[in-house]
């Protein structure tokens, strides 16, 4: 088990006809176990911006994980199914239905975010400490001609877990 874990809560959201996403920075420190060192976790939330259901392309957005120790580390980042209890597809809830989404580590949205369960990916990286910083994206996706009412709020919260 390893000796540091922080669990982060991010709130995913937008709105089918008007942009409504409350773009965070959550910096927390923790000790990096044995080392006596320091890792900070930040996380820059995802923009949907405008969701228009008529289009035929795909609505698109990145964020991003990012990592800095004092001190060496060997981290790994997973990211939770948010309210849907899926990882294929993602939902974001709304106030009257939900629409499907999902997170991707690649800009080519196919390799999906998770816990290494069901072909989801666990984000790792060797941290060399001295205060550098290291960055994983998060892409976001929403698939196109999705039918829903607009104006109206869709959310959600996949929990980003991170351990070294």
């Amino acid at each position: 088990m390893p000796k540091n874990v922080v669990n982060l809560m991010r709130t995913l959201s937008m709105k089918s006809v008007c942009r409504v996403f409350f773009l965070a920075v959550l910096l927390i420190p923790c000790p990096a176990g044995a080392e006596g060192g320091e890792c900070r976790v930040s996380i820059t939330g995802i923009d949907f911006d405008k969701y228009n259901p008529l289009r035929d392309t795909p609505t698109v957005a990145q964020g991003s994980i990012t990592v800095t120790c004092s001190a060496p580390a060997n981290v790994k980042v997973t990211v939770s199914t948010g309210v849907s209890q899926s990882y294929h597809p993602r939902k974001m809830t709304g106030t009257r239905e939900s629409m499907e989404y999902n997170l991707y580590a690649d800009s080519l949205y196919q390799t999906v975010w998770g816990n290494g369960d069901g072909g989801t990916v666990i984000g790792s990286l060797t941290h060399e400490g001295g205060q550098r910083s290291r960055i994983l994206p998060v892409y976001g996706r929403i698939k196109p001609k999705q039918d829903v009412y607009a104006p109206q709020d869709f959310g959600d919260s996949p929990a980003v877990t991170v351990l070294w």
